[in-house]
C-alpha cells in the first residue's frame, strides 16, 4: 500500500471554479517576469498534502488518523460503493489525477477548499485504509485544530451517508 504522500507527491487539484487559468476577481495581473512564480506558487498551494505534513499539525497527527481517516476506513470497508454513494452525495466527483486507489474522490468540504479522500478497501493482507488530504494552501485558511475539525465532520457526513449494516436476524425482525 503506497503512502497518501507518495500517491500525491505533485499532484496539484483542480481549481475550485472547475476552470483552469481562470482570472482571480480583484487581483491585478502579474508582470511577465513574475507569472512563472506565481505560476509555480499556486501550482505548490494546490499540491494535495496530508495532515501530517502541514507545520503544526504534529499535537494532532493521531487525533486526525483516528477520528478522520480511521473512522472512515472502518466505515468504508467491504462497502466501497456504499462509501462512494455517500460521498457523491456530499457533492463529491473524481479528481482530475488517476490515483492507484480503490475509490478517489474530491470532497467541498468548505468554499474552494477541497479534500481529496483515497480509499483501499480491506483485502485477505491488509486492513481499509482511507487518507483524506487538503490541498497545502489550507494552512493559510485554517489553523491546524480547525482543519483537524474540518476533516472530523467531513468524516461524520460521509460515514453518517453509508447506510448502516443490518443482519438477517434484526431484518427480519420487526418487532
Amino acid at each position: 500500500l503506497m503512502s497518501a504522500a507518495e500517491a500525491t507527491a505533485g499532484v496539484a487539484a483542480e481549481p475550485a471554479t472547475g476552470v483552469t487559468g481562470e482570472a482571480t476577481a480583484g487581483v491585478a495581473p502579474e508582470p511577465a517576469a513574475g507569472k512563472a512564480a506565481g505560476a509555480n506558487r499556486d501550482r505548490r498551494d494546490r499540491e494535495w498534502t496530508a495532515y501530517r505534513d502541514f507545520k503544526d499539525a504534529g499535537p494532532l497527527v493521531g487525533y486526525y488518523a483516528s477520528n478522520v481517516e480511521g473512522a472512515i476506513a472502518a466505515a468504508g470497508a467491504g462497502r466501497v460503493s456504499d462509501l462512494a454513494r455517500a460521498a457523491d452525495a456530499l457533492g463529491a466527483g473524481p479528481p482530475d489525477a488517476d490515483f492507484p486507489y480503490d475509490l478517489t474522490r474530491v470532497l467541498p468540504v468548505l468554499p474552494d477548499l477541497p479534500a481529496l479522500l483515497l480509499f483501499n478497501d480491506a483485502d485477505e493482507m491488509f486492513p481499509a485504509r482511507c487518507a483524506l488530504l487538503f490541498q497545502r494552501r489550507a494552512q493559510r485558511y485554517l489553523d491546524m485544530e480547525s482543519l483537524a475539525i474540518a476533516g472530523a465532520l467531513t468524516a461524520e457526513a460521509v460515514s453518517r451517508g453509508i447506510t448502516p449494516r443490518t443482519s438477517r436476524r434484526s431484518a427480519r425482525h420487526t418487532g
